[in-house]
């Protein structure tokens, strides 16, 4: 095979695995060595097994056929996982709907991070970062190459997977990279750029039981002050995230680490911690077992 050009057929299956189109093409290898990594990475190593009719003509003007090569195996005999470079139609479709809304909504998310962050210091009046807009300009810049990719079903989902590695996971001015929970100093810089929200007065001696509904000496609503504002907390992209964190995104975070806690002693349903026995000590239930009232009512 030394030099010579070798000629192959790739075939596409339709949705059902029947084929329906071929292209025949022509590449020089230096050895079936270089063949074989060509092989791997235009099949995935296998995955997509449809190059066929493999053959070169030697010096003497005879054809001779080349085997199909076997894939490719890490030094513990395992083989290779590869992304295929060759899709039929159908994949395409799939792929690309898949590497678009597995990655997107992150990249949303970290949107309405610099959103709030910007809207901070303009409700303040106060300048906005240039680093903070360049942010912003490069999330957009993202979220315009994801469309593009999804656009034209682009089906190589490593393309979709690093456009979000590259803008999800920073956090605060200049895109810096998600702090690591171990060092202090990242933690406060990765703070730096929270701003607090100082618009509404509030009266010393209102207490925490009717703060939201108290309208304090300047006359400001203080309930009023809290939704204009979307104060909001629990597990919401639009919330204080920079400090609670996101329960799916930030699993470093507090927020995150209690629901991992509590998943393991109850259960992400509950049930592990509330069994039957422990609801039928305080619930009662009818014949057909629906819920009807509770044991303690009167306590």
């Amino acid at each position: 095979m030394g030099g010579k050009q070798v000629t192959y057929t790739i075939k596409y299956p339709d949705a059902h695995g029947v084929w329906r189109k071929s292209n025949t093409s022509t590449k020089v290898f230096n050895d079936y060595w270089h063949f074989r990594n060509f092989w791997a990475s235009m099949t995935g190593n296998g995955k997509h097994s449809w190059i066929d009719n493999i053959y070169y003509i030697d010096s003497n003007g005879n054809r001779k056929n080349v085997n199909i090569p076997s894939p490719k195996r890490d030094r513990d005999g395992n083989v290779l996982d590869m992304e295929p470079k060759i899709y039929n139609w159908n994949q395409r479709e799939v792929y690309s709907h898949r590497g678009y809304w597995r990655n997107i909504n992150d990249i949303k998310t970290e949107r309405t991070i610099v959103n709030n962050q910007i809207k901070s210091f303009e409700r303040q009046n106060q300048p906005v970062p240039e680093a903070l807009i360049q942010r912003k300009e490069e999330i957009s810049n993202a979220m315009r190459e994801m469309a593009e990719l999804y656009d034209s079903k682009d089906p190589y989902l490593s393309k979709y997977d690093a456009i979000r590695e590259r803008v999800v996971g920073s956090s605060g001015v200049g895109g810096t990279a998600r702090p690591d929970m171990s060092s202090p100093e990242q933690i406060v810089k990765s703070l730096s750029v929270l701003q607090p929200r100082v618009e509404g007065s509030v009266d010393d001696d209102v207490t925490t039981d009717v703060a939201l509904d108290k309208i304090d000496e300047t006359g400001v609503d203080l309930r009023k002050v809290w939704e204009d504002l979307e104060l909001t907390l629990g597990n919401n992209p639009d919330n204080i995230i920079g400090t609670l964190g996101l329960v799916q995104r930030d699993l470093d975070s507090p927020h995150s680490l209690i629901h991992k806690f509590l998943d393991s002693k109850m259960g992400p349903d509950g049930t592990a911690f509330w069994t039957p026995e422990k609801m039928n000590q305080i619930v009662i239930y009818d014949k057909d077992g629906n819920a009807i009232g509770h044991k303690n009512f009167k306590l």
